[in-house]
């Protein structure tokens, strides 16, 4: 059966999303640093020091495992391969926009076969989230693996060949090593392969499905012994400090908004598809994924802490809802017109149209005049000059510790041990915080921007701060309060480990925004509560 021609309405709507993805890439290559979370340079310093030899460290103190390992490894292959930091930056911005563009094009493939080619609809979702909200993470990678997984799956429970199994569970096994915690989905979609596939074939699938096993004790297996290996544990050290949070988990505050949006598109999309089309795509993949989604959210609610709050954290709940979109959108539409090939109805058109108009608003609005035409290029290079004028060289740090380490020679040791091990817990609680800082040659303490507003002192000084720290303040004017000890407490357990000293005559440089430095003296003297 021969395809209609392609309409010149068409190719105009093509051209659009075209332009309009390729302006949202555009800014995305050119300022890749505004674009950047301070937790994506934990990535790119971690593999920085392993691509020039220094192993898998962040701070060349201790060595970590705290991170999703598959862009772990491409971020170290872009490093081998640049000059320089600076220069890094725009090849991580490359492969970033690389894997979102290929997700968006596996999600135009996905839709095609299930929606009616309404990918205009899923692309009005996942564009603004692929190229704003990612802040140079895991989740394109991620997202683009998941994509695969859901046509690979889709292709494979149509015609069960051994060739088709093989590649399903091959990326299904290289989409958990994107994101760990996409296990949940993975483990669904699996289960689901097994369930929904008819009875005639049933056998044969389950055949394929077990043969093909080995791949995930080979991918899975390697990286679960690595970890026993080199450290001691199963899981990386930073999924280990967020789900022991003893005193920052408080319900429902680790779902940010592009959660709880998410799952305000999932849910009544999957009622209205349940009820009005129980399809082989939505028996063994909408349903399935659905599934994962909502033990991916009861994780997070009920085991880990808050700082689950960011937004690449929800990619796959992001194109799940934007894959049931299309599908409600086709299934609503299909009532008013015939949507068959390529020949749509008015109102698909003018809703297409309408998709790349809120792009093009959304471009203009964020991308262009929010990041491109932002004077702060991202990158606090000037805190070079200051750790070099000042003499830092080593520091422990409450926050933002991926720039300061990127960008500065100061070897960072984050308190909240995102990018440490379970030896750095240990010691802590076996010599105290002081011990520790005298035995490594800590002379520096990293701390919020002084002096403190009331929100700052609220922020700070009521509450242990991501479970590592709690600022004592005392008040030097009206609503202005400065800091002048700071009790830290190891994470796992979650206990007691000492106080550092701030004297105001140590505070070497502040910057509204930013982060202050303060010269520390560690107390070596027993304090009297750790020893209690």
């Amino acid at each position: 059966m021969t395809r209609p021609p392609i309409s010149l309405a068409e190719r105009l709507l093509a051209a659009g999303f075209l332009l309009a993805i390729a302006l949202y890439v555009a800014v995305v290559l050119i300022r890749p640093g505004v674009f950047f979370a301070n937790d994506s340079y934990f990535y790119f310093q971690v593999a920085w020091n392993f691509a020039h030899g220094m192993g898998s460290t962040f701070n060349g103190v201790m060595n970590t495992n705290g991170y999703h390992p598959l862009w772990m490894l491409v971020c170290a292959i872009v490093s081998k391969l640049m000059p320089s930091k600076t220069a890094a930056l725009h090849g991580f911005a490359a492969a970033l926009c690389l894997f979102d563009l290929l997700t968006l094009w596996l999600v135009q493939r996905i839709v095609a076969k299930v929606a009616d080619n309404l990918w205009p609809i899923a692309f009005a979702l996942l564009v603004p989230f692929s190229f704003l909200s990612q802040l140079g993470s895991e989740g394109a990678l991620s997202g683009c693996l998941l994509a695969a997984t859901v046509l690979t799956l889709y292709g494979f429970v149509c015609a069960p060949t051994p060739g088709r199994a093989f590649l399903f569970n091959l990326v299904a096994a290289l989409a958990v090593l994107a994101r760990l915690d996409s296990i949940f989905i993975i483990g669904f979609l699996w289960l689901a392969v097994l369930v929904t596939a008819p009875v005639l074939q049933r056998a044969s699938i389950i055949k394929l499905q077990v043969l093909c096993i080995p791949v995930y004790l080979v991918m899975w297996g390697g990286y679960l012994a690595s970890n026993l290996h080199y450290f001691g544990i199963l899981q990386p050290i930073s999924g280990m400090v967020k789900s022991h949070s003893a005193q920052h988990l408080r319900l429902g505050s680790n779902l940010p908004r592009t959660a709880w949006r998410m799952l305000a598109i999932i849910l009544p999309c999957m009622a209205l598809l349940g009820w009005k089309r129980r399809d082989r795509f939505f028996r063994a993949v909408e349903l399935p994924f659905a599934l994962g989604v909502l033990c991916h959210a009861s994780y997070i609610v009920f085991r880990m802490s808050d700082e689950t709050r960011w937004s690449w954290y929800y990619t796959s709940w992001v194109l799940l809802a934007s894959l049931l979109l299309a599908r409600v959108t086709s299934l609503l539409l299909q009532p008013l017109a015939s949507l068959r090939g390529r020949s749509h109805s008015v109102l698909a058109q003018s809703m297409a149209w309408a998709c790349l108009l809120v792009l093009l608003v959304g471009w203009v609005k964020i991308s262009y005049l929010r990041f491109y035409r932002d004077p702060d290029s991202g990158q606090p290079i000037y805190l070079e000059q200051v750790a070099q004028s000042k003499g830092l060289h080593m520091a422990f740090s409450f926050d933002k510790p991926g720039q300061i380490a990127y960008f500065t020679s100061i070897r960072v040791i984050p308190l909240d041990d995102l990018m440490g091990n379970m030896d750095f817990q240990r010691q802590l609680i076996a010599q105290g915080v002081n011990r520790y800082a005298a035995d490594h040659g800590v002379d520096t303490f990293i701390g919020p921007p002084v002096p403190l507003d009331d929100s700052g002192y609220k922020e700070f000084c009521q509450v242990i701060y991501l479970d590592s720290m709690l600022f004592h303040c005392i008040q030097t004017g009206p609503a202005t309060w400065m800091p002048d000890r700071v009790e830290v407490y190891s994470r796992v357990p979650h206990a007691y480990v000492g106080s550092l000293q701030l004297d105001q005559k140590q505070l070497l440089w502040t910057q509204p925004g930013q982060v202050s430095f303060w010269r520390i003296l560690p107390a070596l003297e027993p304090h009297p509560k750790l020893v209690e």
